[in-house]
């Protein structure tokens, strides 16, 4: 695996901050659903269940945790991990997106494709995008998920406050753009769909 650092470029950095996320706790291995329930919440749709979104996403447990959901997937676990399988098409987020008539559209960012990190985001929560943060947890949290997701909520110089869905995180997570830069794995942008 080759880690890929994204240095700050040296502009001067403006707060930036998105509407405000209502920060909702993930369910075991249901930080995709928390994030997406806090997207629509946003955005004023109707916000459906974790457990619901989570098994159209493929979502899968090991046999412990499958006491906290009525249904669930259990079994081996999958290369990617536990949790949803949104990498999968039949699994993916712009699926659901499109099944359930939800009028956004989903874009993945690999970590190499990011000229800057701060510009990259700025730019994107300018656009009133929700800007999802794929990290390797690990590194940032002790006892952290392979992969996690969380929310920019927003930028404060070289400070990027997140919106994560995680029980044992605080309701704001500061972290820096260089911290960032070393756990991330890809950006997703959620965006409305065009008209």
């Amino acid at each position: 695996m080759c880690l890929v650092i994204i240095m700050p470029s040296n502009r001067e950095m403006p707060v930036r901050v998105t509407p405000s996320y209502k920060r909702r706790l993930e369910l075991p291995y249901c930080c995709v659903p928390a994030i997406l329930q806090m997207v629509f919440e946003r955005r004023q749709m109707p916000v459906p269940e974790q457990e619901l979104i989570g098994n159209e996403l493929g979502l899968i447990v090991p046999e412990d945790a499958a006491r906290h959901f009525s249904w669930v997937r259990t079994g081996t676990k999958p290369q990617s991990g536990w949790g949803t399988q949104t990498r999968s098409e039949e699994f993916s987020m712009q699926r659901y997106f499109d099944r359930h008539n939800v009028p956004l559209q989903l874009f993945r960012y690999r970590v190499a494709s990011i000229a800057t990190l701060d510009g990259f985001l700025i730019d994107h929560l300018n656009q009133d995008d929700d800007v999802v943060v794929c990290i390797d947890q690990r590194e940032l949290t002790e006892g952290g998920d392979e992969e996690h997701v969380a929310l920019v909520q927003g930028l404060d110089g070289d400070s990027v406050q997140l919106v994560d869905p995680a029980a044992n995180s605080p309701d704001f997570h500061i972290v820096s753009l260089s911290q960032l830069a070393g756990v991330l794995i890809e950006v997703w942008i959620i965006s409305q769909k065009p008209s």
